[in-house]
């Protein structure tokens, strides 16, 4: 996707994830499969989000990721 200053609104706002080198995937996926790596996950509603934000902000949020749940 091209991107500059003038190639996008102002308020766009592009995003990617962090996930570490190409040949990660090829490693971290038969670990996955067999079940040597397990992700924490914790669901929320959407009415809960602006509370998690805060906890985020606090550094009090738990160990895994948040997944908000319409």
């Amino acid at each position: 996707m091209p991107f500059g200053l003038i190639q996008v609104p102002w308020e766009c706002v592009l995003q990617t994830t962090y996930s570490g080198e190409a040949w990660e995937p090829e490693q971290l996926l038969p670990l996955a499969a067999t079940g040597k790596i397990r992700v924490e996950t914790n669901c929320i509603t959407l009415a809960d989000v602006p509370k998690a934000y805060d906890r985020l902000d606090r550094g009090e949020q738990e160990v895994g990721c948040l997944v908000a749940v319409p």
